[in-house]
């Protein structure tokens, strides 16, 4: 269980009393007399979950090429290079092919950062209750910062319920990626998410609908180390730029923090992420995750456990990033605190 009693109020931060440049306190909560964030909802947990929403969703717009290379690299070992791949798929199937699995992709991103962002606002609430909201945590105002560990386990919990709820809108999201684009030649298995959504649920139940669950939930670890990451990172910065915890800080060094956590992330967890693409594919021949990683590694190597990586860092990098600034700079623009 994570100890809440080491929630610990950072040295050097002003009481919450009305600041020197007259902006707004923080009203009191009528529930525990903290420190609370004003929202434009009036709800922490509605304006994190908006802010990832849309902050998920115009990332995913531009990068989604990227994913669907990812996918494909993924799930074939006749793809050995990402130019060569990509190469490949134009010359077969036609530029158009890049987009495959686009509007799955962009429900189950805006789906899963809004879900996500909510989720983790509720349990770091249920871990820290003391503990200021996460999109208020550059405004420099007294606060009272989760641990590493608290942090992590928060985001674990978010990204456990969020993958619950997400979890058929990702396999489809696979299936339309591995399956060849029209201009290939035979028509698509699935043409729109919902008739994805019905044959599969019709033909293989509630289990086709969950595959790969069960490395998704493991897949939480990877939330869980970038946000263990992120958050801490952000402070350090802000006090090597400030010489204090929770300032604002500006968009580049949001941008470096957002970024260092997601390489670290990315590499300590991704053979978890390349499991769970084979297990939802529609046609795979063992569904034991421990068979599976066998025949990878006796098959590739270690090598055969990071395929894909090369363009997974050249997507989740800048998508990563890019919404995590658009998430804190929309949530600066619903906290009320700062009009």
């Amino acid at each position: 269980m994570l100890p809440s009693s080491s929630t610990t109020r950072d040295a050097g931060t002003p009481p919450a009393t009305r600041p020197d440049d007259g902006s707004p306190t923080r009203d009191p909560s009528p529930d525990t007399g903290q420190a609370t964030a004003p929202s434009f909802f009036g709800s922490t947990a509605l304006h994190q979950s908006l802010s990832g929403l849309t902050a998920g969703a115009s990332t995913t717009l531009l990068l989604h090429p990227l994913d669907f290379l990812k996918t494909r690299m993924q799930v074939s070992s006749g793809y050995t290079s990402s130019l060569r791949t990509a190469r490949g798929i134009l010359a077969n199937e036609g530029f158009r092919a890049f987009y495959s699995g686009l509007t799955p992709s962009i429900i189950g991103t805006s789906l899963s950062w809004g879900l996500y962002f909510g989720w983790y606002s509720f349990y770091q609430r249920l871990i820290a209750p003391d503990a200021v909201p996460a999109y208020s945590s550059t405004t420099g105002q007294d606060q009272v910062f989760l641990t590493p560990l608290q942090t992590m386990g928060a985001s674990a919990l978010a990204g456990m319920t969020t993958s619950l709820m997400t979890n058929p809108i990702w396999v489809v999201k696979t299936r339309m990626c591995v399956q060849q684009h029209p201009s290939a030649g035979g028509p698509p298995a699935y043409s729109s998410v919902s008739s994805a959504l019905l044959s599969i649920a019709r033909n293989e139940g509630l289990r086709g609908l969950y595959r790969g669950f069960g490395m998704a939930l493991l897949g939480s670890a990877h939330g869980a180390v970038q946000f263990g990451v992120y958050e801490p990172l952000k402070r350090h910065v802000s006090v090597f730029r400030f010489g204090a915890p929770g300032q604002r800080l500006s968009a580049t060094d949001q941008l470096l923090c957002a970024s260092v956590s997601k390489v670290v992330a990315v590499v300590s967890t991704y053979p978890i992420q390349l499991v769970k693409t084979h297990l939802q594919r529609e046609r795979v021949k063992h569904l034991k995750i421990s068979t599976l990683l066998r025949e990878i590694f006796v098959a590739n190597g270690v090598t055969g456990l990071y395929r894909g990586l090369g363009p997974a860092l050249l997507r989740v990098l800048p998508q990563s990033s890019l919404t995590l600034l658009a998430y804190e700079q929309i949530s600066v623009l619903l906290d009320t605190s700062q009009s």
